[in-house]
């Protein structure tokens, strides 16, 4: 029973763990990202980012991943409801195939509610990140937000 219950532990981290990065490995790390903002699962998708990650945010203030985590767990506990959506725009993955610099569209929606209040918060941008692997796992970087 105890073996059964590991397996079924590591098994959704093992999804995305590689020595080389390649379009599928990507599309994974996303689908994987996008089912841990919709299952509010802080603990899982900070496994998305590296210890060492450094990115912008929308007013080009710096930001690690403290900042990022404590951020979207504000979100997990203020929205009733969430909706998350990644589209690759570029994807050029480096010659030794352990990082990868990736163009995505995003768009994630909050429903927030309060008493008989509610209202949709939409939020979309685009997003370069550079994406390696880190400790056997895929994990983000860096990231910065770019104008339309």
């Amino acid at each position: 029973m105890k073996i059964v219950f590991c397996f079924i532990l590591i098994l959704p981290l093992s999804c995305f763990s590689s020595d080389v990065i390649d379009r599928e490995m990507v599309e994974e790390f996303l689908y994987k990202e996008k089912k841990f903002i919709q299952n509010k699962d802080v603990s899982g998708f900070s496994l998305l980012f590296a210890d060492d990650f450094m990115g912008k945010d929308r007013n080009g203030k710096t930001i690690g991943k403290r900042d990022v985590v404590t951020d979207i767990s504000s979100a997990f506990i203020n929205a009733s409801n969430l909706l998350h959506s990644s589209k690759i725009i570029s994807l050029s993955i480096y010659k030794d195939g352990s990082s990868a610099e990736l163009i995505l569209e995003n768009e994630t929606k909050l429903l927030i509610e309060v008493g008989g209040f509610r209202q949709v918060i939409s939020s979309s941008g685009l997003t370069k990140s550079v994406i390696a692997i880190d400790d056997g796992l895929l994990k983000y970087k860096e990231n910065v937000y770019l104008e339309r």
